[in-house]
């Protein structure tokens, strides 16, 4: 079992130093640490780049690496010496540092093993296993919260960290990367969610969790292009499909379901979903339905490899408990799914959309913290008055960037359809802004918002014409 790959992490390094793109170097850069480098001259190598950078100057050349007196005579003559190449492309610069990570764990997992072997040959060692194994989960965690490198910046006058930083948000905040999520008043509010951003919706039983985040979810692919994946542990692909066929061509989910489309209906569908959504976007959306068990970590390993902006997660509740604390209550293990999240999130650079369940006091069943962990938190109750009805109110339990509203949100549950409304006593009004609830009107349980006449149904498409 090789605990290093020399080559590869020479490659990674020259992808690094002699990109043409600065941009690109310094994203190369904070791709890796120096745990992902086994050789000592490659580690000497990545640190040197380090204090470069830490300087405040440019990302050196491989070839000024070499010169530098600063470095250990053979760290300077492997330099000299190399004659490795820089990746291609960045998919296979990623695929370099996965070789990278994957050596990485191999000299972690011997360093695990040792220690397992020390402890049982001492003669003080616990003689209850349950002991040794808590031993061994807690090196594996350590083993998994030292892939990411955690990083201090620090401010001073000859520190330039600050002021790049500075920078890069003034940057950021003018043509920074924010995920629409066509919902107006929410984008309004919020800008939109950010690369690392994780948001919960939560609703009662039946209420439209997986209705309002299969909208959300064709909104982003159709209205922005973004590249959006589905993760169900609750639906079949097949039954994804339905629900997305049925709200994007606007025909009855029933008659999807029991098949009661003739053939010549079924192709009007399919042809106005082809035209009307899978067509429309130069974007990607992707389904995924697990059929194993699996905890939160192992779920996200899964997806990872796949470039996403947006992942939405059906639901915490059917997670398998992680091997992280497996012993302890459900509400730590959805806290901590949460937290893996937010991690996952930030190192994939997308935002992740949770789905989670009310209990009938309006609490996040097994666990009333996690709500408190993620950037957004929007919960609702949906019961038959309100679909009779014709909305819903969503309560903003948490928003990190902007004060907290109420959405109105147009929903058909025949059509699987929630379609953010400024007003909810006013047929297809543009989002904008909503009314406020007058004091008293609504509660924290059901949170109905101000009363309004029946609505008429939305359109249907004129699925019947010339059908036969």
């Amino acid at each position: 079992m090789r605990k290093a790959n020399p080559i590869a992490e020479m490659r990674v390094l020259a992808s690094i130093c002699n990109s043409s793109f600065p941009e690109r170097k310094l994203r190369y850069l904070a791709s890796v640490t120096e745990d992902h480098f086994g050789a000592r001259q490659t580690k000497e190598i990545y640190r040197r780049i380090r204090a470069y950078v830490s300087a405040g100057r440019e990302i050196p050349t491989l070839a000024v690496l070499a010169d530098d007196r600063r470095m250990s005579g053979e760290s300077r003559m492997l330099l000299a010496n190399a004659k490795v190449t820089k990746y291609t492309s960045e998919a296979d610069y990623i695929a370099g540092v996965d070789v990278l990570t994957s050596h990485y764990r191999v000299r972690a997992l011997l360093t695990t093993h040792e220690l397992i072997r020390q402890t049982l040959q001492n003669e003080n060692a616990p003689e209850d296993f349950s002991e040794i194994e808590k031993a061994l989960e807690d090196a594996l965690f350590k083993l998994r919260a030292n892939v990411n490198e955690e990083k201090i910046i620090e401010g001073s006058a000859d520190k330039p960290d600050m002021l790049r930083l500075a920078k890069e948000a003034l940057q950021y905040a003018a043509v920074g990367r924010r995920f629409k999520t066509g919902w107006g008043v929410f984008d309004e509010l919020t800008g939109g969610l950010e690369p690392g951003n994780v948001m919960l919706l939560t609703a009662n039983t039946g209420g439209g969790k997986s209705v309002a985040a299969t909208n959300m979810f064709a909104n982003m692919y159709r209205g922005f292009g973004y590249k959006v994946t589905y993760v169900s542990l609750e639906m079949t692909e097949k039954e994804l499909m339905e629900r997305l066929l049925a709200m994007s061509t606007k025909t009855s989910a029933k008659r999807i379901r029991t098949g009661g489309l003739s053939a010549r209906e079924q192709e009007i569908v399919l042809e106005k979903f082809r035209t009307e959504f899978h067509e429309t976007s130069n974007g990607r959306y992707r389904f995924f339905s697990p059929k194993g068990d699996y905890d939160i970590e192992q779920l996200f390993a899964l997806v990872q490899s796949q470039e996403t902006d947006v992942l939405f997660l059906d639901y915490l509740g059917l997670l398998r408990p992680s091997s992280v604390g497996k012993n302890m209550t459900e509400e730590y293990q959805l806290r901590y799914a949460t937290r893996v999240a937010k991690r996952i999130a930030e190192k994939m650079g997308c935002a992740i959309v949770l789905l989670a369940q009310l209990n009938d006091e309006g609490q996040i069943m097994y666990s009333k913290g996690i709500g408190h962990h993620v950037h957004y938190w929007l919960k609702w109750f949906g019961r038959a008055e309100d679909w009779e009805r014709g909305y819903v109110t969503m309560e903003m339990g948490k928003s990190r960037n902007s004060k907290s509203q109420d959405l109105y949100m147009a929903a058909d549950m025949d059509m699987l359809l929630m379609e953010n409304i400024t007003d909810p006593t006013v047929i297809g009004a543009p989002a904008v802004e909503p009314p406020q609830k007058k004091p008293g009107e609504g509660d924290s349980r059901g949170h109905r918002g101000p009363p309004a006449p029946p609505r008429a149904p939305i359109a249907k498409i004129p699925l019947y014409e010339n059908a036969m």
